[in-house]
């Protein structure tokens, strides 16, 4: 079959691309691998948090500090702008909220008590100024491994705040993230549970902080539920992955994919790619089948989901459409920090519209590459893993429909 589009893998950046593509009326195919990282995904727009180990308030004004090829300065701030601004008004983006401006950072509640810079978080997220204050409770379920809840209960009394850590049982007899989730999803009256856990909470409880398992598909009725029977500020901290934000995320961009009738074709690995000249025709398959195209984006995220490869010299290489990677420096005979700092930033080098070039002198006309298969950004260094994600599907996808014509 014949697509306008073929987006592979199912990273933010190709959930983005396919999404604003089915948007503006083009037929997508998403070939999807695997299940992609949002599952690690804690929650929150993080776009530029960090600038040489500082935190950032202002990330559009950090920009120009950024290589020359990195992925924001090939956007540019006001292209960045509609691309963040259109996933926010759109259905991925339901649930978010800017809590410091659309151009400002705010700080969120990490597990470990730890500020971290976000540009927007999503509804009910515990973010730093919500709670400093007021009189907390720390929730934890028994059994449940992946919350620290004394570390992070901890961290607020050693900034001076009054904070209390209690453990209850587990709705269900399991105790892992998404199995807590789904037993708050499935709950006849979620109001009634919180109304036993109110006899054991705190008398004096302005905020109630509990891990971000409230539900996976109802967190909103969930959440909504316990505000009500327990009459505090209720809000969720990120656990340790796998993650219910990033999982409520992925379940929002895959049902809206369904919903604009684009097609994800589950387990498809793309081997290679037919070319004529600087034009891609077709991707095929590791097993052989072969999907025509009139343009590809290539989000199959780096190194951290094969997108990327290794080998054992240290060389890295893009295995699918065997596109040239750029590395910064080798990754061996130095340090363990410089390292994994190279190899985050190792990746495909692209004209503005994310196009890689053709055999190293023409761009190719159909091709774009997004999120973390770009060279010359660092997404744990600088937390803007989701802002590059959005920003270079959103952008790639545009590219793609220009190029398509009426």
């Amino acid at each position: 079959m014949n697509y306008d589009v073929v987006v592979i893998g199912t990273e933010l950046d190709g959930w983005v691309a396919a999404a604003r593509l089915l948007e503006l009326g083009r037929s997508v195919c998403i070939a999807a691998p695997g299940e992609g990282s949002l599952h690690y995904a804690p929650g929150g727009l993080h776009v530029l948090g960090h600038l040489q180990g500082q935190p950032v308030t202002e990330p559009y004004a950090g920009i120009s500090a950024l290589h020359d090829h990195h992925p924001y300065r090939l956007a540019g701030a006001d292209r960045m702008h509609a691309a963040l601004s259109w996933f926010d008004n759109s259905p991925l983006g339901a649930g978010f909220t800017y809590r410091g401006g659309q151009r400002c950072n705010s700080l969120a509640v990490t597990s470990a008590g730890l500020q971290l810079p976000v540009l927007s978080s999503c509804d009910h997220q515990a973010g730093v100024e919500q709670v400093q204050g007021n009189v907390m409770t720390v929730l934890n379920f028994s059994g449940h491994r992946d919350f620290p809840s004394g570390l992070l209960a901890a961290e607020f009394i050693r900034n001076g705040e009054r904070v209390t850590a209690i453990a209850v049982d587990p709705p269900g007899a399991r105790t892992d993230s998404v199995t807590i989730a789904n037993a708050f999803d499935t709950m006849d009256d979620p109001g009634a549970w919180f109304g036993d856990l109110s006899a054991v909470l705190p008398g004096d409880t302005d905020v109630l902080l509990v891990p971000a398992v409230l539900g996976s598909k109802r967190h909103r009725d969930v959440i909504a539920a316990a505000t009500r029977a327990l009459d505090c500020t209720v809000l969720e901290v990120p656990t340790l992955p796998p993650c219910l934000p990033g999982i409520r995320l992925r379940n929002a961009c895959e049902r809206y994919i369904h919903e604009q009738a684009g097609t994800l074709r589950r387990g498809f690995r793309v081997a290679g790619m037919d070319a004529d000249q600087d034009r891609v025709r077709s991707v095929t398959g590791s097993t052989g089948q072969t999907i025509d195209v009139s343009a590809v984006i290539l989000a199959t995220g780096g190194v951290l989901m094969g997108g990327l490869e290794v080998d054992s010299h240290g060389k890295i290489t893009e295995p699918a459409m065997g596109l040239d990677a750029c590395q910064t420096q080798p990754l061996s005979k130095v340090g363990a920090e410089q390292a994994v700092d190279a190899l985050h930033r190792a990746g495909i080098e692209t004209d503005e519209d994310f196009r890689p070039r053709h055999s190293g002198s023409r761009p190719w006309q159909n091709l774009h590459v997004t999120g973390r298969n770009l060279a010359h950004w660092n997404p744990g260094a600088e937390i803007s893993a989701e802002g590059v994600a959005i920003v270079s599907g959103w952008l790639a996808a545009e590219a793609a429909h220009r190029e398509l014509g009426s």
